[in-house]
């Protein structure tokens, strides 16, 4: 699900968070930001290991976070960790996650305070 956080109208740049990105958010993103395919496909593998890329229109990251649920006996990187990808360009910023992340969740919520 796509969610505008910051719009253009609101700041110099847009913040769009994407909780739970579909193949289908993925290519309205690609095409709006002028995204690399080979990104996108980075962003949808769930074990992704933690990378960097500068490309020439934004930056690509891809974030490992311990996570709040992992059982004892998890083994593999999918399981101990939750991914947080980032897409950031010159007046955007994207970010994708499966689950929820506490701390974009308190700052969507600050970001709403300071609207009203």
């Amino acid at each position: 699900m796509i969610s505008t956080i910051v719009s253009k109208e609101q700041a110099s740049y847009e913040w769009v968070d994407v909780f739970e990105p579909s193949v289908t958010d993925l290519e309205i993103l690609k095409e709006k930001y002028n995204l690399n395919q080979a990104s996108i496909k980075d962003s949808l593998e769930p074990e992704h290991l933690p990378k960097i890329e500068e490309f020439d229109n934004y930056t690509f990251i891809i974030l490992r976070m311990v996570s709040a649920t992992f059982k004892d006996n998890s083994d593999n990187i999918g399981e101990i960790t939750d991914r947080l990808t980032i897409f950031y360009g010159a007046d955007f910023v994207i970010t994708l996650h499966k689950k929820n992340v506490e701390f974009i969740h308190k700052m969507k919520l600050w970001i709403l305070d300071l609207q009203n």
